[in-house]
């Protein structure tokens, strides 16, 4: 008789504690359906606008549609027009990175076209002062595509500005390219 009182004690024991963790367990599963109103799972992206933490500062146009940053991009973005995409890139490299004669000829060669002498180098950069900083900018073209490109030196770095793509969406975005290059800016300029 004992035994059957002991364990009728213990059963009452485990029943309580079943009862809790059912209790338990339907109030979670209640509480996670009504938390859900919505079904399907949601992806938000908050584009940056501004540099972060970069000698160099800039806003991008509304238009453009910010791209992952790669191990060398600062800043990628990309322009769709009615006549194709314009990839636009921003990446710095210490020092001159080479120089801008070997840079403009491995461009040069991206687009199939022949490289230049060192002679040949000031003819193509065209200075030009925006808003804030004097930049070096030289077009390149063959017979579908344009890449523009402005250089500047900013504290031991050598700034790369670049946007390519076909002919008539690099003259469709050529308003929003100089536009963004007025809002470039040296970071706390010694």
């Amino acid at each position: 008789m004992k035994n059957i009182i002991a364990n009728l004690h213990q059963f009452k024991k485990y029943s309580k504690l079943l009862f809790l963790i059912k209790l338990l367990t339907s109030f979670l599963f209640i509480m996670s359906l009504s938390s859900c109103k919505e079904s399907g799972i949601r992806k938000y992206t908050v584009e940056k606008e501004k540099s972060p933490s970069l000698n160099l500062i800039w806003t991008k146009p509304d238009a453009w549609q910010s791209k992952k940053l790669t191990e060398f991009r600062k800043g990628s973005f990309e322009a769709i027009t009615p006549f194709g995409k314009c990839d636009i890139s921003i990446i710095s490299f210490p020092f001159q990175a080479g120089g801008y004669l070997a840079n403009i000829n491995r461009w040069r060669s991206q687009l199939s076209l022949k490289p230049i002498e060192e002679k040949d180098l000031q003819s193509l950069i065209e200075k030009k002062q925006f808003k804030h900083l004097k930049l070096e900018c030289i077009s390149l073209e063959n017979t579908e595509t344009i890449m523009k490109v402005a250089m500047v030196m900013i504290k031991n770095e050598t700034w790369f500005l670049k946007c390519v793509g076909p002919k008539k969406a690099i003259h469709y975005e050529e308003k929003n390219w100089d536009t963004f290059l007025n809002t470039l800016y040296e970071k706390n300029p010694s």
